[in-house]
């Protein structure tokens, strides 16, 4: 697989012209931005997408069979189409590289898993099909299949990081734990599913905090009304050439949501384009 950060230069000349009938979709997913996104999309899901068809001013996805609408950055089967405004958008910029500052408070909002129900299906059984075993730095992993190779790219960042890093080697030296696969849905927000569910996500738990804050609502026991206002030197991360790797082939990182998972990581490269710094993140 060709690289992400090369992939996403190289749309930058490929991408045909604008379909007829003007902007694809609502700010900020539009014009060529959501042609970067769908381009991602078939180059990681490969003939799971069979096809895109441009309705109007939105595509309409196929995937193994199912039709996915895409419009104001949500993606949903037509049945959700007549409340759409329940969902938020899964399309949000994400912003790359290092955190100036904690993100200013929004609510959680409720996500459409029908891209990955239809992508992978939705049950368990169906899902293992579409993962398998692995090594993640030393520690067993159950991932996607889509995961392995960009994940085996990270582990060399990493590895290479360590070499001159001291605070990577003393990450790595304290990796206690790594969760991958768990059909579930997100902690704290019962309407919405895990990427872990489908194998997009692992946890990498170390042996010890330091004392710090880790996960939003962990944090809201102790300080109920101002949890998403603690400063980011008082919460875990990763030293910051990990979480590069990770967003280098693909992956974003729980500790730039408001509601923070600083272990977390997920695999969502079609969030990750070139201009995404300073925008609004996702929320799992």
């Amino acid at each position: 697989m060709i690289t992400i950060v090369r992939f996403f230069f190289s749309l930058l000349l490929l991408l045909p012209p604008l379909p007829a009938g003007g902007p694809a979709d609502a700010r900020p997913n539009t014009g060529r931005e959501l042609q970067m996104r769908i381009a991602v999309l078939r180059d990681v899901y490969g003939e799971r997408i069979e096809d895109v068809i441009w309705a109007g001013t939105n595509p309409v996805l196929i995937v193994r069979g199912d039709t996915i609408h895409v419009a104001g950055g949500r993606l949903v089967h037509a049945s959700r189409l007549p409340e759409l405004s329940r969902y938020g958008t899964q399309w949000d910029l994400y912003p790359r590289g290092i955190l100036a500052g904690v993100r200013p408070y929004r609510e959680k909002t409720l996500l459409a898993p029908d891209l990955w129900d239809s992508l992978f299906g939705d049950s368990e059984k169906e899902v293992r099909k579409q993962c398998r075993e692995g090594r993640f730095l030393d520690h067993f992993i159950f991932m996607n299949s889509v995961c392995h190779e960009p994940l085996a790219a990270v582990e060399r960042d990493i590895r290479e990081a360590a070499l001159e890093d001291e605070a990577v080697r003393r990450f790595l030296s304290e990796l206690d734990i790594v969760y991958s696969f768990q059909r579930r849905n997100t902690k704290g927000f019962d309407g919405n599913v895990s990427l872990h569910s489908f194998g997009l996500a692992l946890d990498l738990v170390p042996c010890l905090y330091h004392g710090k804050q880790v996960f939003w609502r962990w944090s809201r026991v102790f300080y109920p009304e101002t949890w998403y206002r603690i400063p980011l030197e008082r919460r875990w991360a990763p030293p910051q050439p990990v979480i590069d790797a990770f967003e280098m082939h693909g992956f974003v990182w729980g500790g730039k949501w408001v509601h923070f998972d600083t272990i977390h990581f997920e695999y969502r490269p079609e969030l990750l384009l070139p201009a995404a710094g300073g925008h609004a993140e996702p929320e799992p």
